[in-house]
């Protein structure tokens, strides 16, 4: 099957590293999150899951692509930390993986920082899992 027909799958253009901290860990990503590579973050994710880390970090700085498989993977890993008591944030820069958040209205719904330690920072403080941005949520 040649790259031109429908339905070959592409390479996939996402890396992600778990990189942990005592009770902190952080998924680097650096790519495309989308149909094509989702599964390489979820096992990310689930790798940086063990042991229950008290704060978990996705940085998507050098993310350059997000579709809805990524959301969803993503709001997976958001459940399963709440559902432990434990944190999930994405750290987000300006351009386009912000404004996939801002339009799905999931800004609203991941707590998102500028670095890695802003997160640890603010979620250490006494605060309701996956308060988003640092604020207190009524969902939680």
């Amino acid at each position: 099957m040649s790259r031109e027909e429908p339905g070959y799958p592409r390479a996939v253009d996402l890396r992600a590293a778990v990189d942990r901290d005592g009770p902190h860990v952080v998924v680097s990503t650096a790519g495309e999150i989308d149909l094509w590579s989702a599964d390489l973050l979820r096992e990310a994710l689930h790798d940086a899951d063990q042991p229950n880390p008290d704060v978990l970090v996705v940085d998507l700085r050098e993310a350059t692509f997000l579709d809805s498989t990524g959301l969803g993977v993503l709001a997976g890993a958001l459940r399963r930390q709440r559902e432990r008591g434990n944190y999930l944030a994405l750290v987000v820069s300006q351009g386009s993986i912000s404004k996939v958040l801002a339009i799905t209205g999931m800004d609203r719904v991941f707590p998102i920082f500028d670095t890695p330690e802003d997160a640890w920072k603010s979620l250490s403080e006494d605060q309701p899992s996956g308060a988003p941005n640092g604020q207190q949520s009524d969902s939680a």
